[in-house]
């Protein structure tokens, strides 16, 4: 809300985090297959500074265009990171390991979730909205310096050829599908929007296909047979829905018509986080 006010476009508020989203889901099996065929670090650590630059172009920002522009960059680099941390787990910890140290990054998500919210509301009250994207900066450098010395996965290059249909199709059905529910806010049966949605249809239905012949698919679909990947894809879904949609549109709320500071909202979103963090756990 600060940041809409300050650029005076309210009607694009929710772009910021559509930006985002779209981006991050394109990102995370893209760059998921590139670390498969080009290897865990060296993939992993470009989208860490993919998602570094992002976060300074953010704050550089001079208008509400950019930052949604640059909200993109940065969900490119942030979805890969998300998705390239726990393939880089069950590279290096036999599989009776990996549990204790998954239970590990669940600790790190609680303490960002719980802490997330108030951090943000404090820095926006005592210095300025682009110090959110800016913070990022230091921690992702940090970060880099450390992936660069203490992550060495061996890696024996092979001939693979990229499925760039399926990529191509995934990013087009995605893009469109987020842009049509977008827009369908002022009007499901639309043009532009019905067009989106069947856009998004025969993507699907090409990727699915594509996906099926491809030497070495994006995304196997032979993964969801599996009953364990199926639901918990499902059930990750919903809750990134209920998370994400909360996480963006209570703060509006709070400050825009219960006028309380941005910590404030903040503090009210703790009792969210902790609905967030139990279901995770569960």
């Amino acid at each position: 809300p600060t940041i809409v006010g300050e650029f005076e476009s309210f009607e694009n508020f929710a772009w910021v985090g559509t930006a985002y989203i779209v981006t991050a889901a394109i990102g995370s099996p893209l760059f998921g297959k590139l670390s498969d065929l080009y290897g865990r670090d060296r993939v992993f650590k470009a989208t860490l500074g993919l998602f570094v630059f992002g976060s300074l172009l953010c704050g550089l920002a001079q208008s509400m265009g950019q930052l949604i522009l640059f909200r993109g960059v940065q969900g490119l680099g942030g979805g890969a990171i998300q998705a390239l941390a726990f393939a880089i787990l069950g590279d290096v910890l036999p599989p009776r390991e990996r549990g204790k140290y998954i239970g590990y990054f669940t600790l790190a998500f609680v303490g960002a979730a719980l802490i997330g919210p108030l951090l943000g509301g404090f820095i926006i009250e005592n210095f300025s909205w682009p110090w959110i994207f800016f913070i990022n900066v230091p921690l992702g450098l940090f970060a880099g310096v450390v992936a660069h010395f203490a992550l060495k996965l061996p890696f024996a290059r092979r001939k693979a050829k990229l499925d760039w249909t399926g990529a191509a199709m995934l990013s087009i059905a995605i893009g469109a599908l987020m842009i049509g529910l977008e827009e369908g806010q002022d009007g499901w049966t639309q043009p532009h929007v019905v067009g989106l949605f069947v856009v998004a249809l025969v993507a699907v239905a090409v990727f699915v296909v594509a996906e099926q012949r491809a030497e070495e698919p994006i995304i196997p679909l032979r993964l969801f047979a599996n009953r364990a990947v199926l639901t918990s894809t499902l059930l990750g879904m919903c809750a990134g829905t209920i998370a994400f949609g909360a996480g963006q549109f209570l703060p509006l709320y709070f400050q825009d018509s219960l006028f309380v500071s941005p910590t404030e909202s903040g503090l009210r979103m703790l009792p969210q986080m902790i609905g967030v963090t139990m279901g995770t756990f569960g």
